[in-house]
């Protein structure tokens, strides 16, 4: 069975995104929407990624570090967070933070993944009186000293995955963390509405998720 020959436009947007020139949000949209066989697309796509990226994939060896896994926040699809009451609630002591990079270290791991709920201490007494039993006021407070003896004690690289940041927080963090993490699931504000993911989930507001990813950028820290 003879194929249709391609669209001529649908070919010229092809070929521009392959010599490397930008394209226009409409052109963009004329690709992602043409009738044109899907595995031309997948092709040209490839040879772009081979050219600029090449083939080497690298990865980094890291432990994850569920420091604590309350949140102030309740998105409605979240499976991660916990209550307190919850067996599964996670409120990492120093010493058992430590144990897991020193495991991680021994196998060849070269990074530290820490992940947190968003600010738990401001709704949650227990996280509270928690970081107070160890000597900090904030989760935030705590990860920065944690990532600094974690980076001295064992040599793995910090990441912190902890929600939305303020510019003085990511400063602070930067001093231990060659990377941060912010989730930006969209930038759609409906989903905060009423009924909606995050109607009950302050953080998740598109703007204060951007200016955390604008903050980093501006002080010049990788942002996953």
């Amino acid at each position: 069975m003879l194929k249709a020959p391609i669209n001529s436009t649908f070919q010229e947007n092809l070929d521009s995104c392959l010599d490397g020139k930008n394209i226009s949000k409409e052109q963009a949209y004329e690709i992602m929407n043409s009738d044109e066989c899907d595995d031309i697309v997948i092709d040209f796509a490839r040879k772009i990624r081979n050219r600029t990226k090449g083939l080497l994939v690298t990865y980094s060896r890291k432990v994850f570090i569920n420091l604590v896994n309350l949140c102030r926040d309740t998105c409605s699809y979240c499976t991660y967070k916990k209550e307190p009451s919850d067996k599964l609630a996670s409120m990492m002591l120093p010493e058992h933070v430590l144990s897991i990079a020193y495991a991680g270290k021994r196998i060849g791991c070269t990074e530290a993944l820490f992940v947190t709920g968003e600010r738990p201490e401001q709704r949650y007494l227990e996280a509270k009186q928690w970081l107070r039993s160890i000597g900090y006021s904030s989760t935030i407070e705590y990860i920065a000293q944690i990532s600094e003896k974690v980076l001295q004690r064992t040599g793995l690289l910090p990441h912190t995955n902890a929600g939305s940041l303020t510019k003085k927080e990511i400063s602070t963090l930067k001093d231990t963390n060659v990377s941060i993490g912010a989730m930006l699931e969209s930038s759609s504000e409906r989903l905060a509405s009423t009924g909606m993911p995050h109607e009950n989930a302050p953080s998740k507001n598109p703007k204060v998720r951007l200016r955390t990813l604008q903050n980093a950028g501006e002080l010049k820290i990788p942002t996953t």
